[in-house]
């Protein structure tokens, strides 16, 4: 950041911290502050939502797999039995 400040002269820069609200990004852009509030995307009870979600979604999908060939495996075995008892026959 210290590098990008002394580099960047600071009329084509600004250092903006949205917690500021719409105040300083509309005087640098030169637009006027707007009647809607400032959009606060990511806040803390969001963020660790879809962080749980990324999680859950991490330990269950490879459910979606194991599940389905397991089931396979079981009725493949099932079937191989049921055919091996009618050949003992």
């Amino acid at each position: 950041v210290e590098w990008v400040q002394d580099t960047i002269p600071p009329e084509r820069l600004l250092t903006f911290n949205v917690k500021q609200g719409w105040g300083p990004l509309c005087e640098y852009l030169g637009y006027p502050i707007p009647d809607s509030p400032f959009p606060h995307v990511h806040t803390r009870s969001k963020l660790e939502g879809e962080m749980f979600f990324l999680e859950l979604i991490t330990w269950i999908w490879p459910l979606a797999i194991i599940v389905p060939l397991a089931f396979v495996m079981m009725v493949g075995k099932l079937i191989s039995s049921m055919f091996s008892q009618t050949q003992k026959k």
